[in-house]
């Protein structure tokens, strides 16, 4: 409150008197700081004239609260404050308050915002159940069994997961160099659903020693006691832990008496032939896994048909991941046979492992017999001509695979340029997606870049008749796309995006220029300008009007 008496301003502040003497222009405050004489300055500044500015004070609900945030790692408990005033408080209290405490008294998704935003650059809550207390919890102990070491107090690192312990349902450990054990976590946390661990150690640098990577077998058998008692543990991974066979023979002995797991990531191992054996029994008639990845192991042949075996009887698995292994022809072959009579498997990834032709022939096998696989990756593998070509007649004759890849199987351009767009049309058609704006973009795309190889052509005195077949090849691109399909008007095996039609009477002209022009300057004569090529875009835009009319 301010008031004027008799020139001098009396002024209540923070529950203190403060006495400005303003009876002359230029007057100091007696006792009072700097900027408190700067401001009786400039009010006594002109001689006569009184400035009367009046402060509201802070109400005593505003003091109180922020009274209580500054102190709130004292005195957490909040009994009889309405919940307007608990935001409130919340919205004040500092995030550097021990976790412990936060964890049990502050269930305001602000703050836990702010504290996360402020600790790290990018949060993901999609990956955290889509909260911010569950995101900074999860990841707060994350960090906090990384970064424990191999001495450290468990008592404190206990006490500290005791606190989350109501917020916890997946935990992604990269590193744990202390190798302690996971039963703290599982004997803590009722809730943990998801568990990826990896037992390593990242940026070592001149520190590297030998024993700080890999699974060891005490490690294994805490994991197996844990996972036997854990009953709502659904995805389990264990990824670059140089599991051999013998710690595989530990580990499904646990997972064979668990009941809830699904989902098994097991890859960037040593697991061999038999370690791949141990988890085909996983796959069994009583088997709940729908995922499973052992991607680059050390999986040969006969570890190929072990898990191609149980896959004739399984009926949960989905998705299997095999890449960066060493099955082979006959590996694959094997396994692709077994597949057929599999009624559930929806994705299938065997790139990267040295298959051949005869893979090829039982993928066509594979494809023609299933109506639920829609998903296929064959890549970096030694196809070649014919074992493309097998695939290219299954892919047309299938009716449910939506997407394959094929890159670096050693196939002929055009070849997988077609495998490709048949692949693409059915999966636009399945999603009720227009097939002429996709297939306009791409037939220009095309055209442009062939036409770019012919004037580079040219340019390097290349000779007519390859000239010739680029503009031959410019000129049966540019046709008139058909209309607009409709998913009742497409054929049941898909569309094929690379069937050619004749070429129009511009895209003749202009092969029979370039022609012209290769063969005077293959006879020493002058060469003349190339008339360029008409753009597709001109006719492929006409047609499109019409079809769309």
């Amino acid at each position: 409150n301010a008031e004027y008496m008799g020139g001098y301003l009396s002024c209540s502040a923070n529950m203190r008197t403060t006495t400005f003497n303003l009876s002359r222009p230029g007057a100091g405050l007696t006792g009072t700081p700097a900027k408190h004489q700067a401001i009786a300055a400039t009010n006594g500044g002109s001689q006569g004239r009184w400035i009367n500015r009046k402060q509201e004070p802070a109400s005593l609900v505003s003091v109180c609260l922020e009274c209580i945030a500054h102190n709130f790692t004292l005195y957490p408990d909040l009994p009889g404050i309405p919940q307007k005033f608990i935001d409130k408080i919340c919205a004040q209290v500092p995030v550097s308050i021990p976790v412990e405490v936060a964890a049990i008294h502050i269930s305001d998704d602000s703050y836990w915002k702010r504290a996360a935003t402020g600790r790290w650059r990018t949060c993901q809550l999609e990956e955290h159940g889509g909260t911010w207390k569950q995101m900074y919890l999860e990841r707060h102990v994350e960090e906090l069994l990384e970064s424990f070491p191999p001495n450290g107090n468990v008592s404190q690192l206990k006490k500290q997961i005791q606190a989350c312990r109501l917020h916890i349902f997946s935990l992604k450990i990269n590193q744990l160099l202390s190798h302690i054990d996971m039963g703290i976590v599982f004997d803590v946390c009722p809730f943990i659903t998801r568990i990826q661990v990896t037992f390593g150690a990242k940026h070592v640098g001149m520190d590297y020693e030998r024993s700080l990577f890999g699974m060891k077998i005490s490690d294994a058998q805490c994991l197996v006691r844990c996972i036997k008692m854990s009953q709502r543990l659904v995805s389990l991974g264990l990824p670059c832990n140089l599991i051999d066979d013998d710690l595989m023979r530990m580990l499904i002995a646990g997972m064979q008496q668990n009941y809830s797991i699904t989902q098994l990531d097991l890859s960037h191992n040593k697991i061999g032939d038999h370690g791949a054996r141990r988890v085909a029994k996983l796959l069994g008639p009583k088997s709940l896994l729908t995922h499973v990845n052992l991607a680059d192991n050390q999986i040969h042949a006969d570890g190929a048909r072990y898990l191609g075996q149980m896959l004739r009887i399984n009926d949960t698995l989905l998705e299997l991941n095999l890449r960066l292994n060493r099955i082979g022809d006959s590996g694959g072959k094997s396994l692709c046979e077994d597949l057929i009579h599999n009624s559930t498997l929806t994705s299938l990834h065997i790139g990267s492992n040295s298959l051949g032709y005869e893979t090829a022939r039982a993928v066509q096998e594979l494809l023609n017999a299933s109506s639920i696989l829609n998903r296929l990756d064959i890549s970096c593998n030694n196809l070649q001509d014919n074992g493309g070509k097998l695939v290219r007649d299954a892919v047309r004759s299938s009716h449910s695979l939506v997407f394959l890849d094929v890159r670096m199987c050693q196939l002929p351009p055009d070849l997988e340029e077609e495998i490709n767009q048949i692949v693409k049309a059915r999966e636009l058609h399945q999603r009720n997606i227009p097939m002429a704006p996709a297939r306009r973009r791409r037939v220009n795309q095309d055209a442009n870049n062939t036409q770019k190889m012919a004037s580079n052509s040219l340019d390097n005195n290349g000779s007519g008749a390859f000239a010739m077949n680029l503009t031959e090849k410019l000129g049966s691109m540019r046709e008139a796309p058909p209309a607009l399909l409709t998913p009742s008007s497409m054929p049941a095996g898909g569309v094929s995006l690379s069937s050619p039609t004749a070429p129009t009477a511009s895209a003749v002209q202009g092969a029979a220029a370039v022609a012209a022009s290769s063969a005077a300057s293959n006879t020493g004569g002058h060469s003349t300008p190339v008339p360029q090529a008409a753009s597709p875009t001109d006719d492929i835009d006409a047609d499109e009007a019409v079809a769309d009319s």
